[in-house]
């Protein structure tokens, strides 16, 4: 009858440790959910602030260089039409053409840094992932430290209050 109770006791505890188990796990599932929700919304939010930052730059740039083309195009049709026709429509030519070459490379200009700007927001939110997958694991290892600890630890409870 003491064997038996003893092992309804130990059954008992047996079952009392895996349902703590159970629960250590599972909030230890739902805490890294969270964490890695809440990282992810972050990057998220930080990569769409600085691609609308990287926008409206552009938009500036733009507009400051078709505002400047427009000023010196103005300044050199003014210049021209002091000149015979001849040489009115030679500098009018130049300057489009200059004008066309500068807004080009204006642009490409923008285009470039707008690509380094995402490249770099990209490689900002792997690096983030990478750390939270990291952080992820090592508490996971922790849990289950902790988990093998505990269980070790009733264990030899059990052990001792079997020898008693």
């Amino acid at each position: 009858e003491l064997i038996k109770e003893k092992e309804t006791a130990l059954e008992e505890v047996r079952q009392e440790f895996v349902k703590e188990k159970e629960t250590a796990l599972e909030e230890a599932r739902q805490e890294l959910i969270k964490e890695k929700e809440a990282a992810l919304e972050e990057a998220k939010k930080e990569m769409e602030v600085a691609i609308e930052q990287a926008k409206q730059e552009l938009d500036k740039e733009k507009e400051t260089a078709l505002e400047e083309a427009r000023q010196e195009l103005i300044k050199e049709k003014e210049v021209a039409l002091e000149e015979s026709n001849k040489e009115k429509e030679t500098a009018l030519e130049e300057a489009r053409q200059e004008l066309v070459k500068e807004k080009e490379t204006a642009l490409e200009e923008i285009r470039q840094e707008l690509i380094k700007k995402e490249t770099a927001l990209e490689e900002s939110k792997k690096e983030k992932e990478a750390a939270l997958e990291e952080a992820r694991q090592e508490l996971v290892k922790e849990k289950e430290i902790a988990l093998a600890e505990a269980k070790k630890e009733k264990e030899d409870a059990l052990e001792e209050a079997w020898r008693k």
